[in-house]
């Protein structure tokens, strides 16, 4: 190949400008030849790439050209080679100089097309001897092309672009460990800050990996360019028009190439249609694309139905349903909400599981899955099982919305959790035992169908019906801005529109749930009819909501303005047309993308949906929040072995005994449905778009109207209306009538209440709680603040309970479900995990109230460092994302997080850091924090000393803990949490809460509770190593501190302790209360003072302490008259055999 051809190659099959080719691109052949001797006397093209060249003759041919790629400052970049290389190599392929790196390609711009680009920015050009790409820097409103490739930069540069280029599409991007994030390489970035950048990868390949990786690529960058201070685009074109950008030049022209570049979408955009709306890959058995569903079911054992909204699924179910009623099969109809439940079985003729008569324990009714246990008049497959009763024919199971009922079934947080095994056994059974089984649901999965059939015992091929109609589309108009929705809405209804308002929250702690909305409207608006409709009011006696439940149609209609909660979600249809002028949805998050296009769904009628949502949502991440099924029941795993080792009555149970009782499906499906949530939620809005473009709908995006001004009053308005409506609800709790415990379960079994009930059951719940009831504390219940305080007195006053109250729990949970129990769950009930990860990160060394906190301290830079490296760890244990570091994108400065570590390690116990003043060091301003209690710190102080008075009285709590706290408490609170010991008027004793442990109070706590051995190293550090194996003094200490005996040595120098022979006060109570799970008496201390010394030692003899069974007691009462004698040899034996 000559070097005419090679031109013509980058000019023509690559739209390259001559003059844009000769400034750039140099033939440079591989050897230079003496014409007369030819002998070789050079090597340009090897001296450029950093070859090694080997002359094997002495004549030599030239065989390589290579087309190189100069920088804009002269130096080479990238070669492609022209010829054949000796090493085989293909010709035409693309080589770097040798050691230069992964550097951009910033090549030569020509005079014209620098006063081209300066003229479309109305700026005044680089003189023809100076360098281009330093006037652009300074320049930050010409937009950046980036691609991967020389003559594709090339190309777009002779359309009038500034474009540089990466060597390839896995370069330009670097993941950063400090900052755990993805960074540009430092030549990028001053290319970037503040600038759009064009990021312009292949758009045409048809190779699945290669359309990954470049997908991939784009992620990459992407992430850093907005990490370094850039507005990413992505351009986009149709695969037809070309493979790469320059393919699209040479086939259409230089012109198509800058329609699509004055077309790019953004990065987000971008990301969102890279979200999957299709989570069913299997080929249908019936694929059809009409306006309802006119395939009849079949009577194979699964079938899966999938269709748009309101395309008549039910009315197909309902025709099966008749059929299977008149041969007498039992039909049940599975749901994950009762109105839904109720609903649905009334369409298909199915009674719900309380309103049965006594057909229904022949034909079967429709229930929710967490009934799905036998109890009284409960669910028991054995009951409908045909081959156990004669003439009982196989029963007709419907799971409608399956999606959302299999995932509620695994994840619920309702009645469920409780019992989820013995709920999935039951449903395995009823799946086994069923003639048909059903499922049906817009956004039906693979996952869905995978669960069934990996809960039958035998392969059964499904029979998938697919509809793919798609209605004809409504408007969307989109907000970008939460103030710029409310704002809209307000002025909508003062222009007297009839409104359908949906929101995702319905607290009264919510700026935008449904009661914060109602408020606002019915005090600007008092004249207008408007309904709530939210699982508040549904269940308050005597309001519309509530007396018209299965009305909605003729309800809503008799309103100007319904503002409704997620509570109208699935099951309803409001089919009317005319009324509603408008629909106005938010969502920040607090339900999935899919049932918020199922919110907007609920109104049939084709009119405008104006809506806001968030970018992205952490609320409801499932797990540790990764995209990775694998990787997210690695960490639940990981997360309940950690606690089962924690607790000593389990250090025998693995998560693998726990898994093996589990069917393994139902695990998997967990952790792909849980990934495929938390891929959504993190692109929660792009998500949302995604759902919306894949139905057909139209959507437009409305720009922002206010001003500063008019946020700042718009925000306060919303948070003024918020706060009037907290304070009102805590009003009516504490002026509430304070009932019993009696009125309080009756209250509690009661569905439909009064205002006046609620507020009376919320008041004994208060008191329940706290042990007081107060405004304060009504208010810092209503935003959340309980957990918190429960964790701060897990870690400090309560800190002996928390293995026996969480062993408890578990316990609890075996029992339910038959000895076995969801790992999900375990991880959910159990708190150790949380307790030790704040023991290791000190967060009591923050609760200090007098010391002024800085961002340069030294100690908060370490906190948030360590934080910051082990924030995978921390994000599984806490449930916390921890703030990462940021970068100056002009100089590069890194900042670490500090305050915002430490404020969110505060707020996992209640506490604040909020700015009190600021001040100028070296002409540096920063600002001094202090810790705020969210609640009075005396309330804090009484809360917690209520706490401990339950916990000590608790029957729940071990033996073990109970006898530590009495006998340990005030000491080790004093040493430990540098609190005060306070004694009362009546002579008991209580413990304040402290400020702040200090290093050495870590050393020690650690030491205690793990048997570690603090060490200091030749830097003055102290730390804490674990042994390996106790020695047998540490057992004889042991010993020593639980039983209150001496240790003797005898003649042979060995120790040995004995037992003291006077009991100390509350000892033998105690002890009694610990060992033999029995009432407390006053007399005969004695044997049990001797009998704990036994089981003490014979716990120890068997290797591990472990909870002394019933059986023992029975020994222990039977060889009492020894015991007292303290004769433990013929005692012995009878123990061992127990054991």
């Amino acid at each position: 190949m000559d070097v005419t051809t090679i031109k013509r190659e980058f000019i023509n099959n690559s739209a390259i400008a001559t003059n844009v080719f000769d400034l750039a691109v140099k033939i440079v052949p591989d050897i230079e030849i003496d014409h007369i001797t030819r002998e070789v006397i050079g090597t340009p093209l090897f001296e450029l790439l950093g070859w090694k060249y080997t002359r094997f003759t002495h004549q030599a041919l030239p065989n390589l050209l290579g087309a190189t790629f100069f920088q804009e400052t002269g130096e080479p970049w990238q070669s492609k080679i022209f010829g054949f290389p000796d090493n085989g190599k293909r010709s035409g392929k693309y080589f770097a100089p040798k050691g230069i790196g992964d550097v951009p390609y910033l090549p030569p711009v020509p005079q014209d097309i620098r006063e081209n680009i300066a003229q479309k920015y109305d700026l005044t050009p680089p003189e023809e001897d100076q360098l281009f790409w330093p006037w652009f820097t300074q320049n930050q409103i010409i937009p950046l092309v980036l691609d991967e490739g020389g003559k594709k930069v090339l190309c777009t540069l002779s359309g009038g672009n500034a474009s540089v280029s990466i060597f390839g599409c896995t370069c330009g991007a670097k993941w950063n460990a400090l900052t755990k994030r993805y960074e540009l390489i430092p030549q990028l970035k001053p290319l970037v800050a503040n600038r759009s950048v064009i990021i312009t990868m292949d758009q045409g390949d048809l190779k699945p990996s290669s359309i990954n990786a470049v997908k991939q690529s784009i992620k990459r960058l992407g992430k850093a360019i907005k990490n370094d201070g850039g507005q990413p685009l992505v351009a986009v074109w149709d695969r037809e028009l070309g493979k790469g950008i320059d393919d699209v030049a040479a086939n259409h022209g230089l012109e198509k190439v800058q329609e699509i570049l004055d077309n790019a979408i953004s990065f987000d955009e971008w990301l969102g249609q890279q979200v999957e709306t299709n989570y069913l890959t299997y080929l249908p058995s019936v694929n059809f694309c009409e306006r309802y569903f006119n395939v009849e079911i079949p009577d194979n054992k699964l079938v899966a139905m999938k269709g748009c909204q309101n395309t008549g699924k039910t009315e197909q179910l309902s025709r099966r349903c008749r059929r299977a009623i008149k041969k007498g099969r039992p039909i049940f109809i599975l749901s994950h909400l009762e109105n839904l439940a109720r609903a649905l079985g009334e369409r298909l003729g199915v009674p719900y599981r309380t309103e049965r008569n006594e057909d229904g324990d022949i034909l079967g009714y429709a229930l929710v899955t967490d009934s799905l246990r036998p109890k009284r008049k409960g669910f028991d497959a054995n009951h409908w099982d045909p081959d156990r009763w004669r003439d009982m024919k196989a029963p007709l199971v419907i799971i409608d919305e399956c999606e959302q009922v299999i995932w509620h079934t695994l994840n619920g947080e309702t009645d469920i959790k409780e019992h989820r095994v013995q709920v999935l056994k039951q449903l395995k059974k009823l799946v086994n035992i069923a003639h048909q089984i059903i499922l049906a649901d817009a956004d039906l999965s693979n996952e869905s169908i995978d669960f069934i059939q990996g809960l039958l015992n035998d392969f059964v091929e499904p029979y998938i019906i697919v509809n793919d109609y798609q209605h004809k589309g409504w408007d969307n108009f989109t907000f970008s801005s939460l103030l710029e929705w409310h704002s809209g809405l307000i002025k909508k209804v003062s222009e007297g529109k009839k409104l359908l308002i949906l929101a995702a929250a319905q607290k009264v702690t919510s700026k935008n749930g449904t009661r914060a909305i109602y408020n606002r409207l019915i005090k600007l608006f008092p004249h207008l009819r408007i309904l709530r409709y939210d699982s508040e009011t549904l269940t308050t006696k005597g309001h519309p909501a509530c007396e018209n439940k299965g009305h909605l149609n003729s309800l809503f209609q008799q309103y100007d303005i319904v503002v409704g909660s997620p509570s109208i979600v699935s099951g309803i249809s409001l089919d009317f047309q005319g009324h509603f002028d408008e629909v106005w949805a938010s969502s920040t998050g607090a339900i999935s993308p899919s049932n918020f296009v199922q919110f907007l769904w609920r109104l049939r009628d084709n009119v405008p949906r104006f809506i806001y949502v968030d970018k992205i949502s952490n609320i409801g991440l499932v797990g540790n929040g990764s995209t990775n099924p694998v990787q997210l029941m690695r960490s639940e795993k990981k997360k309940c072995q950690l606690t089962l080792q924690s607790l000593k009555d389990f250090d025998y149970l693995c998560v693998e005994d726990l898994d093996a009782l589990m069917d393994p499906v139902c695990m998997k499906t967990w952790a792909k449905m849980g990934a495929r949530i938390n891929i959504q939620m993190k692109a929660y809005r792009a998500t949302v778009y995604a759902l919306l473009d894949a139905q057909n709908h139209r959507r437009s995006h409305l720009s922002d109207c206010l001003d500063k001004e008019e946020r700042k009053a718009e925000r306060q308005a919303l948070t003024d209306n918020r706060d009037q409506g907290m304070n009102k609800e805590c009003e009516q709790r504490v002026e509430a009538k304070e009932i019993d415990g009696d009125e309080a379960k009756r209250l509690e079994d009661t569905i439909i209440k009064t205002k006046e009930e609620k507020a009376e059951l919320e008041r004994y719940k208060l008191k329940q709680k706290y042990g007081q009831v107060s405004f304060e504390i009504a208010k810092a219940d209503m935003v959340g603040l309980y957990p918190k305080l429960k964790l701060h007195y897990d870690l400090t006053m309560g800190r002996e309970f928390v293995e026996a109250k969480d062993t408890a729990k578990v316990k609890t949970l075996l029992k339910n479900n038959e000895g076995a129990a969801f790992i999900p769950d375990v991880n959910r009930v159990t708190k150790i995990n949380k307790v030790k990860t704040l023991e290791v990160l000190n967060v009591l060394g923050l609760v200090d109230f007098e010391r002024e906190f800085v961002a340069t301290d030294e100690d908060l830079v370490k906190r948030a460092l360590f934080a910051i490296h082990n924030t995978e760890e921390i994000k599984t244990l806490l449930g916390i994302s921890i703030c990462q570091p940021t970068a100056n994108p002009k100089t590069g400065e890194i900042t670490i997080p500090s305050i915002k570590v430490a404020r969110q390690q505060l707020n996992l116990i209640g506490y604040d850091l909020k700015r009190s003043k600021r001040r100028i060091i070296d002409c540096k301003q920063e600002y001094i924090y202090k810790v705020v209690d969210l609640l009075p710190n005396q309330t804090r102080s009484e809360i917690f000393n209520y706490w401990l008075t339950k916990d000590r009285e608790s029957s729940m709590v071990s033996s073990e803990s109970i006898e530590k706290a009495q006998e340990n408490q005030i000491v080790r609170q004093t040493v430990y949490d540098k609190s005060t010991s306070r004694t009362d008027e009546d002579g008991s004793t209580n413990v304040v809460p402290p400020s702040t442990p200090s290093a050495s109070d870590q050393i020690v706590r650690q030491t205690v509770y793990d048997k570690s051995t603090p060490r200091t190293n030749s830097e003055g550090q102290t730390t804490v190593e674990p042994p390996t194996t106790p020695s047998a003094s540490d057992q004889i200490v042991r010993q020593t501190v639980y039983d209150k005996s001496t240790p003797r040595t005898n003649s042979e120098g060995q120790t040995t302790v004995e037992p003291s022979s006077t009991p100390e006060g509350l000892d033998p109570v105690a002890r009694q209360t610990v060992y033999d799970k029995s009432t407390p008496r006053t007399d005969d201390t004695t044997p049990l003072r001797v009998g704990t010394l036994i089981i003490s030692q014979a716990t120890m003899e068997i290797g591990r302490i472990v909870s002394v069974s019933e059986k023992l007691s029975e020994v222990l009462v039977e060889f009492v008259d020894q015991v007292s004698r303290y004769q433990l040899s013929g005692f012995w034996d009878e123990v061992e055999l127990i054991f």
